[in-house]
């Protein structure tokens, strides 16, 4: 046996893109696994509560209200080349319009055509040339488990540059796959936005991060940097508060820029291992972030897009405000994002357990020995 075990951590040790791949594999079919459970209709034994549930293809149906808004929007598109179900004659032009949302009046549709109808589209015209009994539904349905496969991507990347462990990757990536909230809101039957939500802030992280890694090598650096800005220009078509990941991400990066230019400054008295030229490259990672991100939001989607996007986070402090209207009835009332929750409910929806939250706390402030 233990020749056996050698072998195999020999062959490993030859090829270890290998067993990278694999382990990747490993991570994106356990968050995969996870979320295809709706499908299977475990909730009851009852076959026939299972057939109030599914379409007359056994296919079951979306699982929350929100999905069937976005996959109105779809059907829309795939149909008529555009979100609403017609076309009105406003200020000149012609511009779809919603019939359904705030009905009877209506209104029209200015936003750019979401990810998750790209995502729909794309999912449906694969499988029905395979099997045409499937609908957009059904498409719909998959989309959030089928996404999922890239979830833990980066986080195994993030974690295994910090800790340099594969281990410590795969644990991560295990624990981000499996998060209570998140594999709630992104199961299968929830074709709603929150997998689009999760996936760029993930990869422009990493991206961030292995630019800063490889400043040595200018060319890979400035890579990573340009696939950061990229994803970054591609956020608003994922989730309206695109705006947070720029916040994030732009603030660090001045901040780690000043951080740097005060320590290089000192570096002959301070022994930490930077060096001068770590602020001439930090500049243009921080440049081409910020302001590429900047221009390719304008271009792409309009300067009011992400003037929008700018100002948001002053407009957001009031969202609670919704909630305390008065007045009978208010659906703002009922809606989970607008609720306050509580720390417990904070942790046990982020890990699902108090104590790999302590954990969690411990490991940060040892990381920074």
């Amino acid at each position: 046996m233990r020749e056996v075990l050698e072998k195999i951590q020999g062959f490993f040790e030859r090829y270890k893109h290998l067993k990278l791949l694999l382990i990747l594999l490993l991570i994106g079919l356990i968050s995969f696994q996870l979320r295809a459970q709706p499908a299977d209709m475990g909730f009851t034994d009852n076959e026939l509560l299972k057939k109030v549930f599914s379409d007359e293809n056994g296919r079951m149906y979306l699982v929350a209200i929100d999905p069937y808004y976005y996959l109105r929007l779809t059907e829309n598109y795939y149909r008529h080349g555009h979100l609403g179900e017609t076309l009105k004659y406003i200020d000149g032009k012609w511009v779809p319009y919603d019939t359904c949302q705030y009905a009877p009046p209506g209104h029209p549709i200015t936003r750019p055509v979401p990810a998750i109808t790209y995502a729909t589209i794309a999912v449906y015209n694969i499988w029905h040339s395979l099997d045409p009994t499937v609908t957009l539904m059904n498409a719909a349905f998959w989309v959030p488990p089928l996404l999922s496969i890239l979830l833990g991507i980066p986080v195994f990347f993030i974690i295994r540059r910090v800790t340099r462990s594969n281990i410590a990757g795969l644990v991560g990536a295990l624990i981000m796959i499996s998060t209570p909230a998140l594999l709630y809101k992104t199961s299968a039957g929830f074709a709603d936005t929150p997998i689009f939500e999760i996936l760029p802030i993930l990869f422009i992280v990493w991206f961030i991060m292995e630019a800063l890694h490889n400043q040595r090598d200018l060319k890979l650096s400035l890579l990573y940097t340009i696939l950061a800005t990229l994803t970054m220009a591609l956020a608003p078509r994922m989730w309206a508060g695109w705006w947070y990941g720029y916040y994030v991400v732009a603030v660090f990066l001045i901040l780690y820029l000043l951080y740097t230019l005060v320590i290089s400054r000192y570096r002959d008295k301070i022994p930490l291992p930077l060096q001068v030229e770590d602020v001439k490259t930090l500049l243009p990672i921080a440049a081409i972030f910020i302001l590429g991100s900047a221009l390719l939001i304008s271009l792409l989607y309009g300067v009011n897009v992400f003037m929008g996007g700018i100002l948001s986070p002053f407009e957001f402090i009031r969202i609670k405000e919704v909630t305390e209207v008065t007045g009978w009835p208010n659906v703002y009332t009922t809606v989970a994002e607008l609720q306050t929750p509580s720390l417990e409910e904070i942790v046990n929806g982020a890990l699902g357990n108090p104590f790999l939250f302590i954990l969690g706390v411990l490991g940060i402030l040892t990381s920074f020995i």
